[in-house]
């Protein structure tokens, strides 16, 4: 990987983490939600996206048969 993308995709994990982490500080202040039950949603959440995506390198259970 070039420097050139390897520098585009931290900054782009640096701005998505940001983003995640304001939403989640907001939503839990605001519900009186705790963080490790959204951060827990969060996770459930992504683990449910990955596995819709064809060829996910994560989860090998989402092939058609």
């Amino acid at each position: 990987m070039s420097d050139n993308v390897s520098q585009e995709l931290l900054k782009t994990a640096n701005d998505v983490t940001d983003l995640i982490e304001d939403v989640v500080e907001y939503y839990c202040k605001e519900e009186q939600v705790s963080g490790e039950r959204v951060y827990t949603m969060i996770a459930t959440l992504c683990a449910i996206k990955l596995s819709e995506f064809p060829e996910s390198r994560f989860y090998g259970d989402n092939e058609e048969e």
